[in-house]
């Protein structure tokens, strides 16, 4: 098909032929000039094609696009209807902002966590990481008593002036199973550290195993670093032949028992009640029989339970397995896979208060609760060291409080209503906790054995005091070797006067009850008049360092979570047992069921208060947060409990000007008796 000839693309065709008053066979083409030949080609292509129309080529003045005022004038009007349209949608806001009746602020949630120990930490954590998640405002404040964090789980001191060192004196670690612990450890960007018996510090020079077991005549089993894969074969080996299949049955029924409580990290979080959790679980045989007896069901022989799951059970809970729970003895069983963090226990834990933007006050110590009308809670601190004047006291309002410490160990006066549920006292394990340091290596003579002594030795009890010690606990249960564990800490390297540089080694020793110098000097190998073989020592005495877990009967029924209204209780775990990671969980536990009562009672709803109470004020004076200061905790605040008289002269006035009123009652009762027997004498 034969093109049309170019033209310019100025030039258009107007199909409306009938505007133009041209005869409908006619073409009209508008030229600009740039073509002037246009016409002829235009002529002879449309004539060939189409013989009775014709071209006519209109001639048109040309246009200056930059001053034709057309477009400048459609430009305005489209930015003038935009303006028009901005100016009524703000109207329109305005006028729906102004006109809708004023909301109250968002309500911030206020929550008290007393103790900064791992259940705490724990608790603050997640509690700010879920009220986040749900749009919550939370204010956390946390109340510890010792001047650091941690609890009894990171207990540290310092070695001495010139090296400044610290030392963990309690808590061992947690496990790669605990996925709590490490599920927090990889978040806040952590790096775990393996314990594998040198507890990453400088053990350099020394060539023994890695672990053994002691049991006051003879070290019964040890076990060298693994180096290769043939190491671990060949300990596997010496297990099967000294004691069978028990240490694959005990670590079947490790297993099978850790595998039914790893899922209340999936099916059952949170959990409101232990009962209900243990049910769920199907870990009734596990809380309610012996550490022997679940051994003993699962075809485990008494020579593996003595010599190794007893010493492991030992060195955790201080207790001999006819004393324990099974749950607590089968995950007491470990082969040695502790882990830390690096820094040690405490940075964890302080990495996740600092993570959880809380208030949080050291040295500060709780002494009362008083619940409101409304719910929630007026928390009493005061300075842990001062002179304990309630009158200098801080009182805080809180909506929720959490307790992490032990009930019994808490001394918490609670005012107003009692508690719906009152935790059981709890029976507590004493440690005695011995750090000294030594130029000399554990000597093998004391401990019966041909070799340099493995880097921790654990202790149990001999086969004739197992049959009767092995139901015992404390100094009673330690059995003949007196302690339960010995470890080699650290490796360092002094300066004497002559400028001689003095190797010397730094040992852990627990035990229940003091272990006297003589007895530390014997196991360096030393007489008893020797000097200079301990240079340093330090000795802390535990009262109540470890709580013991005994199996669950009728009579001692797991403790409830919940005290009260909006009052937690964290340490009702300790029941099933008390390590770092089972605190933890209850923490993430706690925290889930606060959070979701909050987000059921409404994120931003603030809760129904008394009229005359305040609402949510924090203070240090006592007045404007107690209505009725003289009254707040029963008869008074100080009156008959801290104080013979009130602390708010304001107060004995306002009592003394009711008493007056009462005396001026009974006064005018009088008079108006007298009056009535003047009538009546009168009328006669």
């Amino acid at each position: 098909m034969e093109n049309p000839p170019a033209y310019s693309e100025r030039s258009f065709l107007i199909n409306n032929e009938h505007k133009a008053n041209r005869p409908p066979s006619s073409i009209i083409f508008s030229d600009d000039g740039l073509y002037p030949d246009l016409t002829p080609n235009l002529n002879e292509w449309a004539g060939h094609r189409h013989p009775k129309r014709r071209i006519i080529v209109r001639k048109t003045e040309s246009r200056d696009w930059t001053t034709y005022p057309g477009p400048i004038i459609q430009i305005c009007s489209l930015a003038a209807f935009f303006y028009f349209l901005l100016f009524c949608g703000v109207l329109s806001l305005c006028l729906v902002v102004g006109l809708r009746p004023r909301a109250d602020p968002p309500y911030v949630r206020k929550v008290a966590i007393i103790g900064a120990g791992p259940a705490g930490a724990s608790a603050a954590y997640n509690i700010r990481k879920y009220a986040r998640h749900h749009g919550i405002l939370v204010d956390i404040t946390i109340f510890e008593k010792d001047s650091h964090i941690g609890g009894r789980s990171t207990r540290h001191i310092s070695l001495s002036d010139e090296d400044g060192d610290t030392v963990q004196i309690s808590a061992t670690g947690f496990h790669e199973s605990n996925q709590n612990l490490v599920q927090i450890t990889k978040e806040v960007g952590l790096k775990p550290v393996w314990l594998d018996g040198r507890v990453d510090t400088d053990l350099s020079g020394r060539s023994g195993e890695r672990w053994g077991v002691f049991d006051g005549n003879s070290i019964v089993f040890r076990q060298a670093h693994p180096t290769n894969f043939l190491t671990g074969w060949w300990w596997s080996f010496k297990l099967f032949y000294f004691y069978g299949y028990s240490p694959r049955y005990t670590r079947d029924t490790a297993q099978d028992t850790l595998s039914k409580f790893s899922r209340v990290y999936t099916s059952f979080f949170p959990f409101e009640s232990l009962p209900e959790l243990v049910k769920d679980l199907e870990l009734e045989e596990e809380i309610t029989s012996t550490g022997s007896q679940l051994l003993t069901a699962h075809g485990v022989s008494d020579a593996f339970q003595r010599e190794l799951v007893n010493a492991w059970a030992r060195r955790d809970f201080a207790q001999n397995l006819g004393t324990m729970s099974g749950l607590a003895a089968v995950t007491a069983f470990d082969d040695g896979g502790d882990m830390t963090v690096q820094g040690g226990h405490w940075s964890l834990f302080e990495t996740m208060i600092d993570r959880s933007n809380v208030d949080l006050r050291l040295n500060a110590a709780v002494f009362g609760l008083r619940r409101m009308d409304w719910g929630g809670w007026v928390v009493a601190s005061q300075p842990a060291h001062g002179d304990n004047d309630p009158e200098d006291g801080d009182y805080t309002e809180f909506d929720s409080v959490i307790l992490t410490a032990p009930w019994q160990f808490s001394e918490l006066d609670i005012k107003g209503e009692p508690l719906e549920n009152v935790p059981a006292n709890r029976e507590y394990a004493g440690l005695h906790i011995t750090l000294f340091k030594s130029p000399r290596m554990l000597s093998g003579g004391y401990f019966n054995y041909n070799g340099e002594v493995p880097e921790t030795l654990l202790t149990t009890l001999r086969d004739f005091e197992f049959k009767d010690m092995n139901s015992k606990t404390g100094v009673e249960g330690v059995g003949s070797v007196g302690f339960y564990e010995i470890k080699s800490v650290k490796r360092s390297d002094r300066v004497d006067m002559m400028g001689v540089v003095i190797t010397e080694w730094l040992y852990k020793l627990v035990s229940p009850a003091k272990i006297e110098d003589s007895t530390i000097k014997a196991m360096l190998g030393a007489g008893e008049d020797e000097d200079g073989i301990i240079s340093w020592i330090d000795r802390h005495e535990w009262p109540a360092a470890i709580p013991y877990v005994y199996p669950k009967t009728q009579s001692t029924p797991l403790p409830p979570l919940k005290l009260s209204p909006n009052f937690y209780y964290t340490s009702a775990i300790e029941s099933l047992g008390s390590t770092m990671e089972l605190s933890s969980l209850m923490g993430a536990n706690i925290a889930t069921l606060v959070v979701n009562e909050w987000w059921k009672e409404g994120r931003g709803k603030r809760p129904v208060r008394n009229f005359n109470e305040p609402a949510g004020k924090n203070s240090h004076d006592t007045q404007t947060l107690w209505p009725e200061t003289a009254y707040s905790w029963g008869r008074g605040v100080y009156e008959g409990i801290w104080r013979d008289v009130l602390h708010n002269s304001g107060q004995e006035k306002v009592m003394e000007s009711e008493e007056a009123e009462v005396l001026n009652e009974s006064e005018e009762v009088e008079i108006s008796t007298e009056s009535e027997e003047q009538k009546q004498e009168a009328a006669e």
